[in-house]
């Protein structure tokens, strides 16, 4: 686990010249704190940042193939080192794990990602063609940004390291919308202007005239056929897998942490951890899962600690928003600050459950999305809408609190979009009613399966939402990530999951309950799912944060919150979204 970046110039040498390599590197001291690397070669310049997990004995890159070729800048781990070592014959022992991505290229080119079972962003530089390639994981879970700038391309683990190769930062205004609608920004877009992400599953290649070429080398929606497997088989075959993804994520070298809730997803990875630390929030401002946490964890044998704020709520949300680099607009990111925190002062890697509810079909816009579907084709639109002004959406759509008057009329409008265009629209899941429409808005419109839904969030969502928000709080203390539900192998076969076994009798992931079910116990593998909410902004911020925003010309046009609105679920959540705004363009003294 580790940090890269680079320049390549064109017309010009940047030989001799490492000052700003240097000044990238130190802004990305926190992602590889054991040592820092440089390869400069004319014009290309690649930096490597070190966080030692592999081995002790490794040293910082960037590392030259064996044919002498190749120069790699690695960031992650390759889980599957030492099968396809074997496979390739490359012989042992290997410097680092990323040495097999590395000869692995120099051997099959880039058919070599095929093989790799990890998570991963690499920069490797041909020398012989002179050309760059840049690469990111299947789903995501590293990130790797690039920009172009008089002449020069750079890239980086982080967005801060492209302003020191003299990227400006700027605010980028048409994807505030997106944003404001979804509390992220789908890539290959971010919040600064000509400022982009590397795709999960894209390889770009960048040659002397700074020419850039995209390819995909994996997607969710190709596997999303219909397995062949009947349903007993279905559930064998997912136990298989986690075992095999929670085998090779496993370091008998180190103790991992494990971020603890009293959900069925944390609580199967804590089922292969005895003897880990396990860590949970606990806080006045959400509920309270530390006995339940406390439970699963004296019964997989893990030593359990409750973490609680030791800062102001202010200061974190700062931290926070700084490491994060581009804000998310959701109060989660405070207590995976802390947590973050917490697990840095005993380990250098923590497990995670993330991944589980995009596979399989955990969140609630998932299940209203299924609910809507299924109301109307039994009930037809007119008759459903009447129901749920009858009875009340609650009763229907299991929201974690009260959702108040306009999330109402939202679900009434979802009915109406499936009576009239059979498409989601973004009734369900917007955050505001923006007048500008974003990327992922556009996408949404043609979704009319939940099929569709749960592709879109493994290609935005994930990627953009809850991956970058852990890696990016847990690497601002220099902690690795593993979440093992993100093992494209799982991923490939969630993909080919029939409704039945993602739903069943209102449970929601039915198909991991029932393969957990032996490991954990039926009372804790078939738990109901309880949301987690916090609450921490208040109303009395409202004003001074949109002053603020107007003042720097971050808003767009026409846009209005209502300061006199009922104070619920949804008021609340756009106030926390408005805030990690104006922190954002305050901390990076952004303007238009």
């Amino acid at each position: 686990m580790c940090a890269i970046g680079g320049i390549l110039s064109a017309f010009s040498s940047g030989k001799n010249n490492l000052s700003e390599l240097r000044a990238m590197s130190s802004v990305l001291q926190h992602r590889g704190p054991d040592g820092e690397g440089f390869f400069n070669d004319g014009s290309i310049q690649l930096l490597h940042r070190l966080l030692k997990i592999f081995n002790s004995n490794t040293e910082a890159g960037p590392y030259l193939s064996r044919d002498g070729n190749w120069v790699l800048s690695f960031n992650g781990e390759i889980y599957n080192h030492a099968e396809l070592a074997r496979e390739w014959n490359i012989p042992e022992p290997l410097t680092t794990d990323g040495q097999i991505l590395l000869e692995g290229w120099a051997r099959l080119g880039e058919k070599c990602l095929s093989s790799l079972n990890g998570m991963f962003a690499f920069a490797l530089w041909d020398k012989k063609s002179k050309r760059l390639y840049l690469g990111r994981d299947r789903l995501g879970e590293k990130p790797l940004y690039y920009g172009l700038s008089n002449s020069r391309f750079a890239f980086a683990s982080e967005i801060k390291a492209l302003e020191k190769a003299g990227i400006p930062l700027r605010p980028n205004s048409e994807a505030i919308p997106d944003y404001l609608n979804y509390r992220y920004v789908s890539g290959p877009e971010t919040l600064f202007k000509d400022i982009f992400k590397v795709q999960p599953g894209e390889v770009i290649s960048v040659d002397e005239k700074l020419q850039l070429q995209k390819r995909n080398y994996w997607s969710f929606e190709s596997f999303q056929k219909p397995s062949a497997m009947d349903s007993q088989e279905r559930v064998t075959h997912l136990k298989s897998l986690i075992d095999s993804s929670m085998s090779l994520r496993k370091n008998p070298r180190i103790k991992p942490s494990l971020f603890l809730s009293g959900g069925v997803d944390s609580s199967c990875l804590a089922s292969y951890l005895p003897g880990a630390d396990a860590l949970t929030f606990q806080s006045s401002g959400t509920v309270n899962e530390g006995s339940a946490a406390a439970s699963i964890a004296e019964k997989f044998s893990l030593s359990h600690k409750s973490v609680s704020f030791t800062e102001q709520q202010q200061d974190i949300f700062k931290k926070a928003i700084w490491a994060l680099e581009e804000p998310i607009g959701d109060s989660i990111i405070l207590p995976v600050w802390t947590l973050a925190q917490a697990a840095s002062r005993q380990t250098r890697v923590v497990f995670s459950g993330e991944g589980a509810d995009e596979l399989f079909a955990g969140y609630i816009h998932h299940w209203s999305f299924h609910q809507l579907l299924r109301g109307k084709k039994i009930l037809g639109p007119q008759v459903m809408g009447a129901l749920l002004a009858l009875a009340g959406v609650e009763k229907y759509i299991p929201y974690p609190a009260k959702v108040g008057p306009e999330a109402r009329q939202r679900l009434r409008t979802a009915i109406k979009h499936l009576g009239e265009k059979q498409t989601l629209g973004s009734s369900l899941t917007t955050l505001f009613a923006a007048k500008t429409v974003g990327r992922r808005q556009k996408a949404e419109e043609k979704i009319t399966t939940l099929q569709n839904l749960l592709a879109l969030d493994v290609e935005t969502w994930l990627p953009d939402y809850t991956l970058t928000r852990m890696d990016k709080l847990l690497m601002s203390f220099g902690v690795e990530g593993r979440f093992p539900f993100l093992d494209h192998r799982i991923a490939e076969f969630a993909a080919t999951l029939p409704i039945s076994d993602l739903y069943h009798r209102g449970q929601r992931k039915w198909i991991l309950r029932q393969a957990m079910a032996p490991q954990l116990g039926k009372e804790l593998a078939f738990k109901k799912k309880v949301s987690f909410i916090f609450d921490t902004t208040q109303a009395t911020e409202l004003k001074l944060t949109l002053s603020n925003l107007r003042e720097r010309n971050i808003l767009p046009a026409g846009f209005d919150l209502n300061v006199d609105q009922k104070k619920d679920f949804l008021f609340f959540k756009r106030l926390f979204a408005i805030k990690a705004l104006d922190t954002w363009a305050a901390l990076f003294q952004l303007s238009n």
